[in-house]
């Protein structure tokens, strides 16, 4: 990336701390309370119809308070949030001479950076997949060809029948394949999902740029917009 990029990227982060993902969490956990809080009431409001008594109007009277809380709390993030990211935008615009010019390559550098990291991505992901692929078939191949010569060597009925019985149908044979591939599937699923989010996290700081940057970029188009209409009402 150009140093053009990381000095844009150091203003943004001087005012736009952690690009919000602090008011990010904090909404989500707002959002996590809430749901508690409205099981909860949900299960002392069925509680006291049970008992038919009193007791709990306190307690209901408390999780209303504190839904009320959470509820202020979550619209006050979203307005920091805002209200920060606004802030930003000006910023870039009133201190950093920026133009639509320069707006366009950077979000033209950004856009070429995160489209190379996803196609290393998908290259990355679908080499590790085929290469566990492959693991897999060898070594499912192995345990077939060892079968095969148990097979072949057990010449008495008798033993091919034990074999037949307890090593192809109900010890290691499709009781063992559904068992090895109920582990092997979630393990490569979790694997794949573990890389796609280590290669989001390398272009989660790019992301936020771009947005803001776009944000920048339709304010100066807005801008430049009054301007020209103002003069061609002076004319």
């Amino acid at each position: 990336m150009s140093e053009y990029y990381k000095s844009v990227k150091k203003q943004i982060l001087d005012n736009f701390s952690y690009f919000g993902v602090a008011e990010k969490i904090e909404r989500y956990a707002c959002v996590f309370m809430f749901v508690l809080s409205v099981m909860s009431l949900k299960d002392i409001l069925d509680a006291t119809h049970s008992r038919r008594g009193e007791g709990n109007g306190i307690w209901i009277l408390l999780l209303l308070i504190l839904v009320s809380i959470i509820r202020a709390k979550f619209i006050c993030a979203g307005r920091r949030y805002t209200d920060q990211r606004a802030q930003t935008v000006d910023y870039l615009i009133s201190k950093t001479g920026i133009t639509i010019s320069l707006a366009d390559c950077l979000i033209d550098e950004i856009k070429d950076y995160i489209r190379q990291i996803r196609t290393f991505a998908a290259w990355f992901v679908g080499i590790a997949g085929t290469f566990i692929v492959l693991l897999i078939t060898i070594g499912f191949n192995w345990f077939v060809k060892n079968i095969d010569i148990l097979m072949s060597i057990s010449e008495a009925n008798e033993i091919k029948e034990i074999v037949e019985r307890t090593v192809l149908f109900e010890e290691f044979g499709l009781t063992f394949i559904i068992d090895l591939a109920t582990v092997l599937l979630p393990l490569i699923c979790v694997f794949i999902l573990l890389l796609y989010s280590l290669f989001s996290l390398c272009t989660f700081a790019k992301k936020q740029v771009l947005f803001i940057l776009y944000d920048v970029k339709y304010q100066l188009m807005i801008a430049e917009q009054k301007r020209d209409e103002s003069a061609e009402e002076a004319v």
